[in-house]
């Protein structure tokens, strides 16, 4: 049983090393510039538009030396540039944007999909891996901060063993590259078109959902982006011990495969806790002093 499904990358039925072989003028012929010419046609319109009205509602002065941007004479330059804008190659340079995007993400030409819980797929990561319980400890906030450590136990019959996993290792080897939602198989297109927050002046280029994935780590960065967020430091265990001692006799483990558990403080002085699947439903613990 597996975490991930491998698949083919195709878009427009063609692979990338097919995209990347293209000329410019074969380029323009595909549905993904037609699109992305579209969209830069469309949204050229609508910034005009709104470049117009700021200029004629505006109720600054003509010139400001002191704050520049808040001038008519700003605004006509920005009016201006709207104008020369060229739309032909915006949308060719957003097309091949995408397609070195894609090559980056995907040198094999190959993505991932999974349609497994986050703890499901650390759970087979772990039997992978030959570890029966590991616990990911993780510190910062500000402008820094990530995984610090991660401690494992192995078990192969009698023996168990013990150590430190390096984590720039786990990133490298186990994170997988994947496409979330819908995925790039077929004859479909690099691009869509949408109206942004169903607004009709405000239009929105639609591309895939490319992410990477690592079971073990991810539930800890998708809580803490460690940018901006206060300082805290905390760890989360996964066990897959099906027995653990108990007054030296085996047991039945309580905790084996049970959903992990974040268990964090922040700089408010307060434990908290959530789960691996939803890192974002919290439950609030003691407050404590620093005293």
């Amino acid at each position: 049983m597996t975490a991930y499904k491998e698949n083919i990358v195709l878009v427009e039925s063609k692979t990338l090393p097919e995209w990347n072989n293209m000329n410019d003028d074969e380029l323009m012929k595909t549905k993904s510039y037609g699109i992305s010419l579209e969209y830069m046609t469309k949204d050229k319109i609508l910034r005009l538009e709104r470049a117009e009205k700021r200029l004629k509602e505006s109720t600054y002065p003509e010139y400001n030396e002191a704050r520049e941007w808040e001038s008519k004479s700003y605004l006509r330059l920005q009016l201006e540039g709207e104008k020369d804008s060229n739309s032909n190659e915006n949308a060719l340079l957003t097309l091949k944007g995408e397609i070195k995007r894609f090559s980056t993400a995907f040198p094999n030409n190959t993505f991932f999909t999974s349609d497994k819980k986050q703890s499901e797929k650390g759970f087979l990561l772990m039997k992978e891996l030959g570890w029966a319980w590991c616990r990911i400890s993780f510190s910062g906030g500000h402008d820094s901060g990530g995984i610090d450590e991660i401690d494992y136990e192995s078990e192969t019959t009698s023996i168990q063993k013990t150590g430190h996993y390096d984590v720039e290792s786990m990133i490298e080897k186990y994170t997988k590259n994947c496409i979330e939602g819908k995925t790039p198989t077929g004859a479909d297109p690099f691009f869509s078109i949408e109206n942004q927050q169903n607004q009709d002046k405000y239009i929105h280029l639609r591309k895939y959902h490319i992410k990477e994935d690592n079971p073990l780590l991810d539930g800890i960065y998708d809580k803490f982006d460690f940018n901006g967020f206060p300082s805290v430091d905390g760890y989360i265990e996964w066990d897959l011990k099906k027995e653990i001692l108990k007054d030296d006799v085996l047991v039945p483990n309580p905790d084996y495969k049970k959903t992990p558990i974040m268990q964090f403080r922040t700089t408010e002085y307060v434990d908290y806790q959530s789960t691996i699947d939803d890192p974002d439903d919290e439950i609030r613990g003691q407050s404590y002093s620093m005293d």
